[in-house]
């Protein structure tokens, strides 16, 4: 999987999530994935490893990237979401999703009740100095782990989702989105 290595982080429209020089501020707005762009996500918090710093959710509903420890505010959940994206929720204050304003290009917040378009990522492994998207096969492999006993939609090899029709004696594979008769 992708715990405890290092990955780069994008936001809906492709920028790459980056810890600012002066720490306090966590944008998605660079085009490469650089020193400033890598991260390792451990059980339950996103660590800068450029400033060994851990993403922070403040009260005021803003994300900083200059934590030396892990405490309540530090404390980020990666959830699975549709499409091989994750969504990050802040444990503290009210448990709010991590938001890239306009979908990318801009600030990043913890300050979202529920996800939508803009508060899905995609997580990349980084080696060699780039970060590179993962191969279907191996990237399924390597998460299947943390989506045993969740719900979990599944897409056809053109992007349908797979479907239970309405009879219960039909599985199609012909949906554009996943609702409650397409998640397993």
């Amino acid at each position: 999987g992708l715990m405890n290595k290092p990955v780069c982080i994008r936001a809906a429209k492709g920028q790459y999530v980056v810890v600012e020089k002066n720490q306090k501020v966590v944008n998605a707005n660079r085009r490469k994935c650089g020193s400033w762009e890598t991260f390792i996500i451990r059980k339950d918090s996103i660590y800068n490893t450029a400033w060994k710093t851990y993403l922070s959710c403040q009260p005021n509903g803003r994300l900083e990237g200059n934590r030396k420890r892990v405490g309540s505010w530090e404390k980020i959940r990666v959830i699975p979401q549709k499409g091989g994206t994750f969504a990050f929720r802040c444990m503290a204050h009210g448990k709010k999703y991590l938001v890239v304003e306009g979908a990318g290009g801009k600030n990043i917040n913890a300050n979202r009740p529920k996800v939508g378009s803009w508060e899905r990522f995609r997580i990349e492994p980084k080696r060699g100095g780039k970060a590179r998207k993962p191969r279907p096969s191996r990237a399924v492999a390597g998460n299947l782990r943390g989506l045993m006993n969740k719900p979990v939609c599944i897409r056809a090899a053109k992007g349908q989702y797979v479907v239970v029709e309405k009879n219960q004696k039909v599985v199609n594979a012909n949906r554009r989105k996943c609702g409650s008769w397409e998640t397993f």
